[in-house]
C-alpha cells in the first residue's frame, strides 16, 4: 500500500535512471534477499571498473 508521496525535480536525463519495478516475495525469500543486499560485495575486477566510473547523475555536479 502506498500511503507517502515523493516529490522531487529532475533533470530528464536524471528521471530517466530511475526504473521502478515492483515485485512480491514470500517472508522466506525475502529473508533470503536482504541477507544477499547486506552481504558485502567481493572484490573482483569488475566492481573496481564500476567504481571508478562517476555516477551519470553526478555528471555535471560540482
Amino acid at each position: 500500500m502506498r500511503d507517502a508521496a515523493l516529490n522531487l525535480r529532475a533533470k530528464p536525463e536524471q528521471r530517466d535512471l530511475i526504473d521502478q519495478v515492483f515485485f512480491s516475495l514470500d517472508t522466506d525469500r525475502f529473508m533470503q534477499f536482504t541477507a544477499l543486499l547486506d552481504t558485502p560485495a567481493t572484490p573482483n575486477a569488475g566492481l573496481q571498473r564500476l567504481m571508478a566510473v562517476r555516477a551519470p547523475w553526478a555528471a555535471n555536479a560540482e
